[in-house]
């Protein structure tokens, strides 16, 4: 399991140029669990995908900073 500090942590190092997230949802979840899918997939997403943190794309980031992980534990 991802301790707060290591998310946080990880958050703070990713490079975006607006947050688009809005409150967690079950939508947002699926979301976040197939953009980690993605990165463990090896699928690259776009340099300017990336410059709008969303829940998947930040599933995607977390997923190649920590790999094959059980998404459940990240919360």
């Amino acid at each position: 399991m991802l301790s707060p500090e290591e998310l946080e942590s990880a958050v703070r190092s990713f490079v975006y140029q607006t947050d688009v997230r809005n409150r967690p949802s079950s939508l947002h979840k699926r979301q976040f669990s197939v953009g980690w899918n993605d990165a463990i997939g090896a699928k690259e997403y776009r340099e300017q995908t990336l410059l709008k943190l969303t829940w998947r794309n930040l599933g995607y980031r977390l997923g190649q900073s920590f790999g094959k992980r059980d998404v459940s534990t990240v919360e």
